[in-house]
C-alpha cells in the first residue's frame, strides 16, 4: 500500500558512483523507493557509473541536467527533498541553484567527514588561512569536490536540517538547527556458502597456510597514509614467518600506485574496482579484516563506509580505537589498535590468527552490532521521520526572493531578524505599559479587596445587630408568657393536689361501698329463699334465655383504643379525612439519626389542627405546626388553614432503632386523629449513606447559609464595573401557574448578583392573573421588562420575543415554572471574570417538587461535543453571549419541544471548546409537578422528539457530516457515521505469551464475527514456550496471520509500539489477547469513528462474562481507597449490561479522557504524532492513559462507543502484581502519572467534582472535590 506520506527525494553527490558515498546513497534510495517514495541521484559527472552499483531502483542523472526543465520525478513535480551528501563545493553550488529554481524543495546536509581537515590535508595548510582566502584563491587550490572553509557553514547555518554519519559530527551542526545521526543501511544479501568462499579463496590462489586480509573501497589522498601502514603491517608479518596476502579493491589512481607498489610485493593482490554483489564473498573469505588508522582529527569523526560491511560479514575486524569503537568492546565486537603503526596492526593479526576462540567470538560480536545498528529498514524509518519534520519547516528563502547564493540568505535572515527584534522591542514596551495598567489594576483589586473587606464587616455587623434584636425582641414577647407557664404550672400542681385528695376520698369511699355490697350477696347468697329457688333459675337459663335478642355491647372507650399494642403485626388506623405530605426525611428505610421531619396536613372537614405530635416506638417528639406553606393553599383553595399547613420537627433517635412512626394532628374538635404512619430504620451517621441519598447531601454540602450571602455579595462588590456585565434573562410564559411563575419571577429576584434584567415575554396568555402578575412586577422593579405578544406564537416566537428587548451582555434562559438558585447569576459572572473570552455557559442541574425537594440531579461533564450529540446534556442553565444568539438567528420556530437544544447546537458550531466553560455546581432547578416538562416529557406527543431530528440532522448537514440517525431507548441518538471510501486497512495487533486458549477464542471470533472488509491480524509472540501454542502459531501463519517474535521482558508499551513499526494498516487496533468479539459490526464503529476529524483514540463497550460493565471509558483520579493515590477507574463498571448508566450515558457515545488498550483504535497518523506508547517510563501499567492523553494534549477528542461490543476477561494472560518487584514498579508508574498529569487526574473534563472519586458507580461525592 502507498506510504502514509509520498516524497520526491533528490540526493546530490560530491562523487560518481563509484565513490565510496554511494554504498550509503545508494541503500538509503533503494529502500526509499521500495516503501514507494521517488529517488533521484544527482552527480557532477559521469551518470554511466551507475552500472557499477548493484541492481539501483533509482535513475542517475547529472547536476546540469536536473537544473533543466524536464521532469525527473514520475509525478513531474520537483524534488520536496534535496539532501546533500556533504557542503562540499560542487554540491553547494547545485543545491543552491536546485533551490533557486524550486524554493519550495527543503534543504538536508549529510556530514560524513571533517571537512576542514580534508580541505587543510590537501592544500597543506591550516583551515584558519584557508578562510582568509578569497574565491578565486580558493578556486586554484582546492578542487570542487572539496568543501569551501566559509561557503559550507554558510549552508550549514540555512539547511532545514542535518543528518551526520557519527556523533561527533554534530559538533559542526549550528545551534538552532535540528540534526539526526544516521547510521550506514546495509541492504541484506545472502550470507555466501561455503562452497563460494573456497571457490573465492582458490580464485585468489592462496598459498598453503597463508592468511587473508581483504581491504575494500578506493584509495584518495585522504586515506593514502592509512592503506600505507596496513601494506606495511602485512609485510612485517611475512618476515616475520607468518604467510599473510593482503587483497585491495577499489579504484587506485596512478600517482598513489606509484607510492604503494614499491612496498608489497608478490603479497598483495589488487583486484581493482569489484560490483557490490561480489564484496560479500570476498570478505567472508578473510582470516581478518583491518581498518588502518590513527585517532586523529580525520578519523575521530569518520566512519569509513566499509567499517559497517566489515562486520556484516562477520569476520574478526581490527579498527583504531575511535568513532564507531566508542560504541564497541574491545575483545567482544573487535580488537582496538592502540597506535596506528604497521608494528601494531601486525601484532594484532597475530591475536587473531593464533586463537580461534577469539576470532569466532569477534566475528559473532561484529555481525550482533551490525544487525542491531545497521539495518536499513530501521536506519530508513528514522530518515524518514526527520524527512517529515523537515518539511513542517518554511522554505529556506521565507518571504525573501530566491536566490544560488546562501550569503543573501542569511542577510535576508539577519535582516528579518532585526526586524523581529525591532517587534520585539515593541512588544517588551507594550509589556511593560501592560505591567504598569497591571499594577494600576492590581492597586484598584486592592481597593476593591478593601472595599469587600469592609462590605462583609458592614454585613456581618448588621446580622449581629438584627440577631442581638430578634432575640431582645423575642426575650420581651416571651417573658409574660413565661410569666403565664410559671402560673399555669402552679396552677397544675394545686390542681394535681386536689385531684389526688379527691382520688384518694373517692377510692375509699368506692372500697368501702365494694365491702357493703359483697356482705349483702353473701347474706343472700345463704339464705333459703335463694336456694328454694334455684331449680326455677336452671329452667328459666336452659328454655327462656335463648330466645331473647341479645343488647347491644358497650362501645370500647377512646382510652383503651388509644393504647399502643405490642403485637407488631397489628395493622396502624389512619383517619383520611386528612390529606398530607411527608417530604423530609427522603428515604425512611435509611434515616439519619438526627435531622428534620417536615411536611404539612389539613383537615378535609376545615377543622383547625391546634396540635401535632410524632410517636417513633417510645420517643414523643415535639412538633411545630402552622408553618406558612403557599404551595399547599394552591392546592387546596378555599381551605381557611391550609396556607399554614406546615409542620417541622428536630429529631434524635438511636441509631439502629426500626419500628413505626406515627403521625398525629389533634382537632378543634378534641379529638387525636392518626393521618400518618412510616416504618422507620435509623442509619448510622456515615457520610457513605450520603452518596446515595440525594437529599441528605444537599442538605449536608449543598444548602446556602447566611455567610454564603454575605461572602457573594461581599466579592461582587469588590468587582470593578467592567467585571460585572448585564445578564438578561429570558423568560417565555404562556398561562404559567401563579405560585410557579411567582417562584420563578422571585428566584431572579433573589439573586446575589444585582446586574440582570428580566426580560418576559408573555405568549398571549388567556389565564388573567398572568397578565397581572407580570404588570405587578414590573411596577415595582425596573429592572423586570415585558413585552405582550398579541398572537401565541409558542415558545421559539415568545423567547425570540424577549431576546428581542434584551440589552445585556449575555443571555440566561429560565423556563416558567423554574427557579434560579440564589448563586446563579453570580457563577457566572464569576467564570467571565477568569476568562473573559468566553461565548457559552451551562451548570449542573436537578429537579424540585412543589414542596422545595430536590431531587434527582444531572452531575454534568465539561465540553463534551460527542455527548451533545446524542443528548441535549448541556441543557439547564445554559448562557450565551448576546451577539452570538443574534448572530445565529436567536430560536428557530418549528421547533418547539427541542429549541433548546437547537440552539445549543448552532451556536456551538465551529466554536473553540476554550470558549465554552461548565460550572460543576447546581444552578439550576427544573420544577418536576404534575403537568411539567420535567415529569412528562416521555408522555407527551413525540414533536419533541421529531424536533431534536430535525435539529441533530440540521447540524450535522450544517458542518458537513454526512451520518444516519438512529434513535436510542431513552429517547436520545445515535449518530453512525459511514466508513471512508475504500474503507482503510486495520491491523489487528495482538500482544500474547502463551495463553493459547484466550488467543484462540480471541481470533476465532475476530475472524469468524467481525464483518470488516479489510483487516490485518498481528500476533505478538512474547517468549512463549508451550508447545501448543507454538504449534498454533504456525497454522495461523499459514492461514495469513503475520506472528511477530519480540524478545526481552514483558513491556506492554514497547510490545505495541513494535508491532505499530510492523504494522501495514492506516488504522491501528490495539486488543488484549483475552477478548472476545460478541458484535460484527464492532470494527466498522470504531473505525468510522477514528476516522472522523479530531478523533484521536476510541474505545468499546467492554463486558465481563457475567454481562456486567468492566469498561464503558476511563475516569481519571477516582478509586483511591483509604488516601492511596489514584490514576484512574473505569466509569459504570459492574454495572448490568442494557442498564442506561447516568442519564443513560452508558447507552450514548461520548468523549472520555481516555480509553484503555484493552481495546483501542486510532489512526496511523495520530499515533505516530504524539510517539506511541510510553515504553520507557509506563512499562505495564498507565501506559493507555498517558498515551490517550497526550492524544488529547495533542487536539484531538478521545471517543467512547456502546455500539461496539466485546467480552474482556480482564488480565487473565498477565496476572495480578502481588510480587515486591510488581508493586515498586506499579508504585513508580502511578509517580510518573502524577508527576505529568496531577492536574488532569485531579480534575477529569470529562467526569464531575460532585461525583464521586472513590467508586466507580457515579455516586455523590462525599464531600465534594474541589
Amino acid at each position: 500500500m502507498p506510504p502514509p506520506f509520498s516524497v520526491n527525494i533528490l540526493f546530490a553527490n560530491y562523487g560518481d558512483c563509484t565513490s565510496n558515498s554511494l554504498n550509503h546513497i545508494g541503500a538509503f534510495a533503494n529502500e526509499l523507493t521500495r516503501r514507494g517514495h521517488a529517488c533521484v541521484v544527482g552527480v557532477p559527472e559521469k551518470p554511466e557509473t551507475i552500472d557499477r552499483l548493484a541492481s539501483p531502483l533509482f535513475p542517475v542523472r547529472l547536476f546540469d541536467d536536473l537544473l533543466g526543465e524536464l521532469p525527473h520525478f514520475p509525478n513531474r513535480q520537483p524534488a520536496d527533498v534535496v539532501h546533500a551528501w556533504t557542503p562540499r563545493e560542487n554540491v553547494r553550488a547545485f543545491a543552491m541553484a536546485y533551490l533557486a529554481r524550486h524554493p519550495d524543495a527543503r534543504l538536508i546536509i549529510h556530514l560524513e567527514d571533517n571537512e576542514d581537515h580534508l580541505a587543510a590535508a590537501f592544500a597543506r595548510r591550516p583551515s584558519t588561512e584557508l578562510a582568509e582566502l578569497s574565491d578565486a584563491e580558493l578556486r586554484d587550490l582546492l578542487p570542487t569536490n572539496l568543501s569551501h572553509p566559509v561557503r559550507s557553514r554558510n549552508l550549514l547555518r540555512i539547511a532545514h536540517g542535518v543528518t551526520h554519519i557519527t556523533e561527533r559530527l554534530a559538533e559542526f551542526v549550528l545551534t538552532g538547527v535540528p540534526h539526526h545521526l544516521l547510521l550506514p543501511g546495509l541492504e541484506i544479501a545472502p550470507a555466501p556458502t561455503a562452497a563460494e568462499i573456497t571457490a573465492t579463496k582458490e580464485s585468489l590462489e592462496l598459498k598453503p597456510g597463508e592468511k587473508l586480509i581483504v581491504y575494500t573501497g578506493s584509495t584518495t589522498f585522504a586515506n593514502l597514509a592509512d592503506v600505507r601502514t596496513l601494506t606495511l603491517a602485512v609485510r612485517l608479518l611475512n618476515e616475520s614467518g607468518q604467510p599473510t596476502r593482503l587483497v585491495r579493491t577499489g579504484l587506485a589512481p596512478a600517482e598513489y600506485a606509484e607510492t604503494l607498489n614499491p612496498l608489497g610485493g608478490d603479497f598483495v593482490t589488487e583486484l581493482g574496482f569489484l560490483p557490490k554483489a561480489d564484496l560479500p564473498r570476498l570478505l567472508a573469505a578473510a582470516d581478518v579484516l583491518v581498518q588502518p588508522g590513527a585517532a586523529d582529527d580525520f578519523n575521530a569523526y569518520r566512519l569509513p563506509s566499509k567499517v559497517p560491511e566489515f562486520m556484516w560479514a562477520a569476520r574478526p575486524l581490527i579498527i583504531p580505537a575511535t568513532n564507531i569503537a566508542t560504541h564497541l568492546q574491545d575483545g567482544k565486537n573487535a580488537l582496538f589498535l592502540t597506535a596506528s603503526t604497521p608494528e601494531a596492526i601486525a601484532a594484532k593479526c597475530r591475536e587473531v590468527f593464533a586463537d580461534d576462540d577469539l576470532a569466532a567470538r569477534l566475528a559473532a560480536g561484529a555481525q550482533t552490532f551490525a544487525h542491531a545498528h545497521f539495518d536499513l529498514g530501521q536506519n530508513t524509518a528514522g530518515l524518514l521521520k526527520f524527512y517529515e519534520a523537515a518539511l513542517k519547516r518554511p522554505p529556506v528563502f521565507g518571504d525573501a526572493a530566491p536566490t544560488d547564493d546562501e550569503t543573501a540568505v542569511l542577510v535576508a535572515r539577519q535582516d528579518a531578524a532585526l526586524g523581529r527584534r525591532v517587534h520585539e522591542l515593541a512588544r517588551e514596551t507594550s509589556d511593560l505599559k501592560a505591567e504598569l495598567a497591571a499594577a494600576k489594576v492590581e492597586a484598584a483589586r486592592h481597593a476593591a479587596s478593601a472595599r469587600y473587606a469592609a462590605a462583609k464587616l458592614q454585613a456581618e455587623k448588621h446580622v449581629t445587630e438584627n440577631v442581638r434584636a430578634e432575640l431582645s425582641r423575642r426575650t420581651d414577647a416571651l417573658l409574660p408568657e413565661l410569666t403565664k407557664l410559671r402560673q399555669e404550672a402552679t396552677d397544675l400542681r394545686d390542681l394535681t393536689t386536689h385531684n389526688e385528695t379527691q382520688h384518694r376520698t373517692t377510692v375509699r369511699q368506692l372500697e368501702d361501698r365494694i365491702n357493703a355490697l359483697t356482705a349483702k350477696l353473701e347474706r343472700v347468697t345463704q339464705s333459703g329463699s335463694w336456694l328454694l329457688t334455684a331449680p326455677f333459675r336452671a329452667l328459666r337459663r336452659t328454655l327462656l334465655d335463648p330466645l331473647v335478642k341479645p343488647t347491644a355491647s358497650t362501645p370500647t372507650s377512646p382510652t383503651a383504643t388509644a393504647e399502643p399494642s405490642t403485637d407488631t403485626n397489628v395493622e396502624v388506623s389512619i383517619d383520611p379525612g386528612l390529606p398530607h405530605c411527608l417530604d423530609e426525611p427522603a428515604d425512611w428505610a435509611a434515616v439519619p439519626a438526627a435531622g428534620l421531619m417536615r411536611g404539612w396536613v389539613v383537615a378535609s372537614d376545615q377543622q383547625e389542627i391546634v396540635q401535632m405530635r410524632i410517636i417513633a416506638g417510645d420517643h414523643v417528639i415535639a412538633v411545630d405546626h402552622g408553618v406558612p406553606r403557599p404551595d399547599v393553599a394552591g392546592l387546596h383553595p378555599g381551605h381557611p388553614f391550609a396556607a399554614h399547613a406546615g409542620f417541622t420537627a428536630d429529631y434524635t433517635l438511636p441509631v439502629g432503632w426500626e419500628g413505626e412512626t406515627v403521625f398525629e394532628a389533634l382537632t378543634a374538635d378534641g379529638q387525636w386523629r392518626r393521618f400518618a404512619a412510616r416504618h422507620t430504620r435509623v442509619m448510622s451517621d456515615d457520610p457513605s449513606n450520603v452518596r446515595r441519598d440525594y437529599r441528605a447531601w444537599v442538605q449536608r454540602y449543598d444548602t446556602l447559609k447566611l455567610a454564603d450571602a454575605i461572602n457573594h455579595r461581599a466579592r461582587i462588590e469588590a468587582m470593578s464595573p467592567t467585571q460585572r456585565p448585564v445578564i438578561s434573562v429570558l423568560m417565555p410564559v404562556y398561562n404559567s401557574p401563579r405560585p410557579w411563575l411567582v417562584r420563578a419571577i422571585e428566584s431572579v429576584r433573589e439573586q446575589y448578583y444585582p446586574n440582570w434584567e428580566l426580560c418576559i415575554a408573555d405568549d398571549a396568555s388567556t389565564e388573567p392573573h398572568v397578565a397581572e402578575i407580570l404588570r405587578d412586577y414590573a411596577k415595582r422593579d425596573a429592572r423586570i421588562k415585558v413585552v405582550s405578544r398579541e398572537e401565541n406564537g409558542h415558545i421559539s416566537a415568545a423567547s425570540n420575543s424577549a431576546l428581542a428587548i434584551a440589552t445585556g451582555e449575555f443571555c440566561a434562559l429560565l423556563d416558567h415554572d423554574d427557579e434560579l438558585r440564589p448563586h446563579a447569576l453570580a457563577e457566572i459572572v464569576y467564570a467571565l471574570e477568569a476568562k473573559p473570552e468566553l461565548e457559552f455557559i451551562y451548570s449542573d442541574e436537578d429537579k424540585i417538587d412543589e414542596a422545595g425537594h430536590r431531587t434527582d440531579p444531572y452531575f454534568k461533564p465539561d465540553w463534551n461535543p460527542d455527548l451533545l450529540l446524542g443528548q441535549n446534556y448541556t441543557c439547564h442553565l445554559s448562557t450565551f453571549r448576546t451577539e452570538r444568539l443574534r448572530a445565529i438567528g436567536g430560536f428557530r420556530e418549528g421547533l418547539e419541544g427541542s429549541q433548546d437544544w437547537d440552539l445549543t447546537l448552532r451556536a456551538t458550531a465551529g466554536l473553540e471548546a476554550t470558549k465554552i466553560h461548565h460550572i460543576a455546581k447546581v444552578l439550576y432547578h427544573w420544577r418536576a409537578i404534575p403537568g411539567s416538562t420535567a415529569l412528562v416529557i416521555d408522555q407527551k406527543d413525540d414533536y419533541p422528539f421529531k424536533a431534536a431530528k430535525r435539529a441533530l440532522a440540521d447540524h450535522l448537514a450544517t458542518v458537513g457530516v454526512t451520518a444516519e440517525l438512529i434513535p436510542v431507548e431513552g429517547r436520545h441518538w445515535r449518530i453512525k457515521y459511514p466508513l471512508p471510501s475504500p474503507a482503510p486497512r486495520v491491523s489487528v495487533i495482538i500482544p500474547t505469551h502463551n495463553g493459547y486458549e484466550l488467543l484462540r477464542t480471541c481470533l476465532d471470533s475476530l475472524r469468524g464475527i467481525t464483518a470488516y472488509p479489510a483487516i490485518e491480524v498481528i500476533v505478538v509472540n512474547h517468549q512463549s514456550d508451550d508447545p501448543t501454542i507454538l504449534k498454533y502459531f504456525t497454522a495461523l501463519q499459514a492461514e495469513g496471520v503475520r506472528v511477530i517474535d519480540y524478545e526481552g521482558v514483558f513491556n506492554f508499551s514497547a510490545l505495541n509500539n513494535f508491532a505499530a513499526q510492523h504494522a501495514r494498516g492506516a488504522v491501528l487496533a490495539f486488543l488484549n489477547n483475552d477478548l472476545e468479539v460478541i458484535d460484527s459490526a464492532w470494527l466498522t464503529e470504531m473505525v468510522a469513528q477514528a476516522c472522523r476529524p479530531g478523533v484521536g483514540a476510541v474505545g468499546a463497550m467492554l463486558y465481563y462474562p457475567n454481562d456486567t460493565v468492566q469498561h464503558a471509558g476511563v475516569i481519571l483520579g477516582i478509586g483511591g481507597l483509604n488516601g492511596s493515590p489514584s490514576v484512574a477507574g473505569h466509569a459504570f463498571k459492574d454495572a448490568q449490561r442494557g442498564t442506561d448508566g447516568q442519564r443513560n450515558r452508558l447507552r450514548l457515545v461520548q468523549n472520555y479522557s481516555a480509553v484503555t488498550a484493552a481495546c483501542l483504535v486510532i489512526r496511523r497518523a495520530v499515533f505516530e504524532e504524539v510517539g506511541g506508547f510510553d515504553a520507557d517510563k509506563l512499562a505495564v501499567a498507565f501506559n493507555d492513559i498517558d498515551f490517550c492523553l497526550r492524544v488529547r494534549a495533542a487536539g484531538y477528542w478521545n471517543v467512547w462507543t456502546p455500539f461496539a461490543e466485546l467480552y474482556h476477561h480482564e488480565s487473565a494472560s498477565r496476572g495480578v502484581e502481588d510480587s515486591p518487584d510488581k508493586l515498586d514498579r506499579f508504585a513508580g508508574e502511578i509517580a510518573v502519572m502524577r508527576q505529568r498529569w496531577a492536574r488532569t487526574l485531579d480534575r477529569d473534563p470529562a467526569y464531575n467534582p460532585n461525583l464521586t472519586g472513590l467508586y466507580e458507580d457515579f455516586t455523590l461525592a462525599t464531600p465534594p472535590r474541589p
